[in-house]
């Protein structure tokens, strides 16, 4: 109730499956359908977290676990289960600042935004924010996604970066950078074996625990075919 829906507007290069409007704070909805991918659809999420006001995560109820309600608190993203029967909102998301180019595109979009809606945020707060908002993206990037995937699934094993740049089929410079990125944000650590360097999934980063390694586990079971096809069809082109 009170929602007012609006045009799809760019938010960074990307444009939300939902946008909306309500008492002046701007709500994004980011839908996945049953063979959707859960983790793209998650980063989606953080992505818009760190644009607007309410970010949240649509998914099959069918989907929804105790690790995926973890994995979106843990991150301030809202979770919203949908089936047959409707819409249950599974955790509200955390509050944050909209960003200014989101709100002046809503006004533009909308009757019912004004100019003055626009919260001015301290330089200070804002660059932090900022900083914020790109930590996944530069950690989940398709590389960083695929070297975390591949730690996360076997994490009994260790890694050399040579066997790394094989298993996910890409340049080993590339992977050493990405992997410095990810040892900087202590989601994996090194170890030795012998004279060679080991890479390791870091288990005890809150992080890897509590959103990563659920989220990857998910994904896997869907691929699996392990969780039983949705009984809804999510709307077209959200999947």
């Amino acid at each position: 109730d009170g929602f007012g829906f609006v045009e799809p507007i760019k938010i960074r290069g990307r444009v939300p499956d939902i946008i909306a409007l309500k008492h002046g704070k701007v709500y994004v909805i980011e839908v996945k359908g049953s063979r959707g991918n859960v983790m793209k659809g998650f980063t989606q999420a953080m992505h818009y977290s760190h644009c607007a006001n309410y970010s949240y995560l649509a998914l099959p109820t069918s989907l929804i676990d105790d690790g995926i309600r973890t994995s979106c608190k843990r991150m301030g993203v809202g979770l919203i289960g949908i089936n047959k029967k409707g819409i249950v909102e599974h955790s509200r998301p955390d509050y944050k600042h909209a960003m200014k180019s989101v709100l002046r595109s809503m006004i533009s979009k909308s009757t019912s935004l004004k100019p003055e809606d626009i919260v001015t945020i301290p330089k200070k707060r804002e660059l932090s924010e900022k900083k914020d908002s790109h930590f996944l993206e530069d950690v989940l990037d398709r590389y960083g996604l695929k070297i975390l995937r591949k730690l996360c699934d076997n994490r009994d094993k260790d890694f050399t970066i040579t066997e790394l740049s094989n298993e996910i089929g890409h340049d080993k410079s590339i992977v050493s950078r990405t992997i410095l990125i990810l040892i900087e944000k202590n989601l994996i650590k090194y170890k030795r074996r012998g004279t060679n360097k080991m890479c390791v999934i870091n288990t005890e980063n809150s992080l890897v625990k509590d959103v990563l390694i659920p989220l990857f586990e998910k994904e896997n079971q869907i691929m699996n075919g392990e969780i039983p096809e949705n009984t809804i069809n999510m709307v077209s082109g959200y999947a």
